[in-house]
């Protein structure tokens, strides 16, 4: 399993999704938005540590009106993963996951904090879990800054 499935249920929480009218969440602006996440991937396998850098990543997304409510949608999830529970207000969600793939169960979490009226975000997600042989324990932090009108 690879940390690249768990940046993106980061960057799911970030980017958003659809609400229904009686749920309760975070929005935030529609525009172009710019993301900027880094990840720690900590791996032990058959009981040594391996070394892993931080890996940081941009992205720029026009974010349109359809996806400024922050509710997350179990259809956008990486097949063999689960939404446990959600927790939201006006200012942030919180989603408990659960994903097995290869043999590998990961456990984790990601909260996103809206500021600036709705034009910042701030995500922490936290997984750990693995197999018999190998366990993983990853971190990322996403931050994201709506720029403006959408360029494109």
């Amino acid at each position: 399993m690879t940390k690249a499935l768990f940046t993106g249920l980061a960057a799911l929480i970030a980017i958003g999704g659809a609400a229904s009218a009686q749920d309760v969440f975070p929005k935030v602006n529609p525009g172009e938005w710019e993301y900027v996440a880094k990840t720690k991937v900590n791996v032990v396998s058959n009981g040594v540590p391996i070394a892993i850098p931080e890996q940081v990543s941009t992205e720029v997304k026009c974010v349109t009106a359809e996806e400024a409510d922050l509710k997350p949608d179990e259809d956008d999830l990486e097949e063999g993963c689960t939404i446990l529970g959600v927790q939201s207000d006006a200012t942030f969600v919180n989603m408990q996951v659960s994903c097995i793939s290869n043999g590998q169960k990961i456990d984790g979490s990601v909260e996103t904090k809206v500021h600036d009226a709705g034009n910042r975000i701030h995500t922490v997600f936290s997984a750990k879990g693995g197999d018999a042989a190998t366990q993983l324990d990853i971190n990322a932090v996403v931050t994201g800054e709506r720029k403006g009108a959408c360029t494109e």
